[in-house]
């Protein structure tokens, strides 16, 4: 018989009870992505009979990473992208069903769900996963601002979860930034960037520091000084014009002056010309080549000059050109302006609604919780006072019982005293005393009788009783169940709104990168010209 004092209390542990609790982690845990990682779950009181565990996502009830029913690991259903990478860590006898995850990847950040259940009871809790991954070293640009100042822009990307982005100067003193933006992509990493207007400087770098916490960090530094390029570059093409012009002016005077006086060379030449002819006419040939010189300097003088007028004239014409195009920009970015701030505006209301959709799904999300916390009381307040009704019939079947006992116990007796006095009746010779006897055998004979009714009454009672805790029992199941689908068709509305409010997130996500988009610095045009 002493084994059986061995067996017993394995058989104890391994019986299912009815109910039990889940231990969790209360934060979120992080991991490295490729890494491995332990999702805690801790059953209290440990036991084995009947155990399910079923690890999933929340809306993949039907698809689990892991299921574990019929003393193994099911194959299926389960998720194929976690197939080969999940286990149980064993130990389940001490209530040890938590989760080993390998090779994590982004797609398993998000929240996972521990179900145990059991004959007559089941819990479930959530743990939180966050995979981070370290993005790029911040690349930083240079442009020129306006003032004295320079718009510096820090981009770094491939980040999880969102990082935080900080300035700061040599000094090490925080600097506040303009403009701060973040945007994720189709595989969950996230892209951050930011801007801010600084003192154009040769000797003192600022810094853009990006990263998780303050040991997970990248950054870089640049020093806040350019060469002025865009509009500046145009007005430096304009002024360059306008010098070579101004240039052009001065030589042109400068050649008419050398023109007149080399006119006035001709003309007193042409009269010691014509004073000569008049004097001595054998020199008429040596005269006429002169004069033909003189008029072949002359006429190239003059076609220097139109050659002068000329490229003016060409000049004026392309400073008119540059002229138009500067005014035909300015429009181009006035109207540019006028759209993206109407874009703007609009993608800021649509943004505010998507805000609003996603705080009155959160509210039905928090008011359909307290539903199930609700009902879940009201499921354990009505099986508490349905199991107290049943305890308290049990009782009075118990005292009814005893009382049955009892009677039955004088009826007993009752029938051993009427044998009794019968056997003296038959045994004895006086008349009166067998008279005496057979009236006291008439008097246990009608207790009898009434032992027997009180019996039938505590025995319909009993019946009644039985009957009630069946009625009970059948009132418990059906309740239960009806709770339980209550339960389930509010965990269903419930990953509908998750999966709406998900829907909105990613939109709203969208919108975000078109409000980058459209906060980007824009070229601006002096309107001197």
């Amino acid at each position: 018989m002493w084994w059986l004092l061995l067996f017993l209390p394995v058989c104890r542990g391994a019986q299912s009870p009815d109910t039990f609790t889940l231990s969790v982690p209360d934060g979120p845990l992080s991991v490295w992505m490729g890494s491995s990682v332990i999702l805690p779950c801790s059953l209290s009181p440990a036991f084995t009979a009947s155990l399910k565990v079923r690890w999933h996502r929340p809306d993949k009830y039907k698809t689990p990473v892991l299921l574990y029913e019929k003393q193994q690991i099911q194959q299926q259903p389960a998720d194929s992208q976690y197939r080969g990478r999940v286990s149980l860590m064993g130990e389940l006898e001490k209530g040890n069903v938590s989760l080993k995850l390998e090779n994590v990847s982004l797609a398993d950040t998000g929240e996972f769900v521990c179900f145990v259940a059991g004959d007559k009871w089941y819990e479930k809790a959530s743990v939180h996963l966050i995979v981070k991954v370290m993005g790029s070293p911040p690349v930083l640009s240079v442009t020129v601002g306006g003032s004295g100042q320079v718009n510096v822009t820090c981009v770094s990307d491939g980040w999880s979860p969102k990082p935080t982005l900080t300035w700061r100067n040599n000094r090490g003193a925080l600097i506040p930034s303009q403009s701060h933006h973040s945007a994720t992509d189709a595989r969950g990493l996230v892209s951050v960037t930011s801007w801010l207007l600084h003192s154009s400087s040769d000797s003192e770098w600022v810094a853009c520091s990006v990263g998780l916490s303050e040991e997970e960090r990248k950054e870089s530094r640049v020093l806040p000084h350019t060469s002025k390029t865009g509009t500046v570059e145009l007005e430096r093409i304009l002024r360059d014009r306008d010098a070579e012009m101004e240039n052009l002016k001065q030589k042109s005077k400068g050649l008419w002056k050398e023109v007149f006086i080399s006119g006035l060379v001709l003309l007193l030449l042409s009269s010691i010309a014509t004073g000569l002819i008049l004097y001595k006419k054998g020199f008429i040939k040596w005269k006429d080549s002169k004069e033909t010189a003189a008029e072949s300097q002359q006429d190239k003088l003059r076609a220097s000059g139109g050659e002068t007028e000329s490229l003016l004239k060409k000049q004026s014409e392309e400073v008119e050109t540059l002229k138009k195009e500067v005014e035909t920009l300015k429009e181009k970015n006035t109207d540019l302006l006028k759209k993206q701030s109407e874009e703007v505006e609009t993608v800021k209301k649509e943004v505010e609604t998507l805000n609003q959709k996603i705080t009155g799904l959160q509210s039905q999300l928090d008011t359909s919780d307290k539903e199930v916390e609700r009902l879940n009381r009201q499921i354990k307040d009505e099986g508490k006072n349905l199991e107290g009704k049943v305890n308290d019939i049990e009782k009075e079947n118990q005292e009814l019982k005893q009382q049955n006992k009892g009677l039955q116990s004088q009826l007993d007796t009752s029938k051993r005293e009427v044998e009794r006095l019968n056997h003296e009746i038959k045994a004895t010779t006086d008349e009166d005393e067998g008279k005496n006897l057979e009236g006291k055998v008439n008097d246990i004979e009608k207790e009898n009788q009434e032992l027997k009714q009180q019996n039938k009454g505590l025995q319909s009672q009993l019946d009644t009783s039985n009957r009630e805790v069946e009625r009970l029992n059948r009132q418990i199941k059906d309740e239960g169940k009806n709770l339980e689908g209550k339960v389930n068709d509010i965990e269903k509305e419930n990953q509908e709104l998750k999966q709406q409010n998900k829907d909105l997130l990613k939109k709203q996500s969208e919108e975000e990168k078109i409000r980058k988009l459209f906060r980007l610095p824009q070229l601006s045009v002096d309107s001197s010209y």
